[in-house]
């Protein structure tokens, strides 16, 4: 009897050594984590608080597939130039957990559309993504190829705009040289928004690839551009703030773009060889 009970006590030692060489692993684990915590110091030696970085993109951003094996991403917000962009894109019809997802890798750019690299791939639109700005979680919507014309509102998280094509004529001797594009820009918002219109001059609905773009309206400021050789070649821009209310729109208030593209010459907004 007395060997038994020094057997249950010999035991119930060791169980109680077990639970608190776990707990001593789970706190030193916890320690380790926080150290790794960028510690800020309180005013007049007060006390130390773990530092984190404050989110810096609110609103959705737009992906496209870019030239080659990229992923343009449009709606950075100033806040986020210079952070890390990552983004994956998924596809919901391959179940199996062999499955990987296309990773897209870079730094948010000043410019109106930012290129992140990554493999090649085809960019089928029921492609689903994932996108993180420095380490923050962002929505984002996938269109596969880039549309002929796209509105956003980059300074505005939430809200949103619209561009339509009105009115397009072309001509030219014995094949058509030049287009001209008559676009209304719209919102359903009751309050103004500051609209950005990107243009996609490969559209197959053009006659041609314009290698001269000519604003038309008069009222036109250019915001980016993509390379002469990518495919496809848009050309970003925004209303003047200079004739009063050009640059915004608001339910009930649009505004009228025009756009002239060449097929030779030079342009105000964009000249290719």
């Amino acid at each position: 009897m007395i060997r038994r009970r020094a057997v249950r006590r010999i035991a119930v030692t060791l169980s109680s050594a077990a639970v608190l060489v776990l707990a001593l692993v789970v706190l030193a684990a916890q320690v380790a984590s926080a150290a790794s915590l960028p510690l800020v110091g309180g005013s007049g030696g007060g006390r130390a608080w773990a530092a984190t970085t404050a989110r810096c993109q609110e609103a959705p951003l737009a992906l496209t597939a870019a030239p080659g094996s990229g992923v343009r991403v449009t709606g950075v917000q100033p806040a986020c130039v210079g952070r890390p962009l990552v983004v994956s894109l998924y596809d919901p019809a391959v179940t199996s957990s062999s499955a990987q997802s296309l990773r897209f890798t870079g730094q948010a750019a000043a410019a109106a559309t930012t290129t992140v690299p990554g493999g090649a791939f085809t960019p089928a639109a029921g492609l689903v993504p994932r996108v993180t700005v420095d380490g923050w979680l962002v929505p984002a919507t996938w269109t596969g190829q880039q549309p002929f014309l796209r509105c956003t509102v980059p300074d505005a998280p939430g809200a949103s705009c619209a561009v339509t094509l009105t009115n397009l004529q072309q001509w030219g001797y014995p094949s058509t040289t030049t287009w001209l594009a008559n676009l209304a820009v719209s919102t359903t918002s009751a309050t103004p928004v500051t609209w950005q219109v990107d243009v996609n001059l490969s559209d197959p609905g053009l006659p041609f690839v314009a290698r001269a773009l000519t604003d038309g309206t008069g009222g036109l400021v250019l915001v980016a551009t993509s390379g002469c050789g990518d495919v496809p070649r848009v050309v970003t821009v925004r209303g003047t703030t200079a004739w009063g209310s050009f640059h915004t729109v608001e339910a009930g208030r649009t505004s009228a773009i025009q756009l002239r593209g060449d097929l030779t010459g030079t342009g105000g907004l964009l000249t290719c060889p």
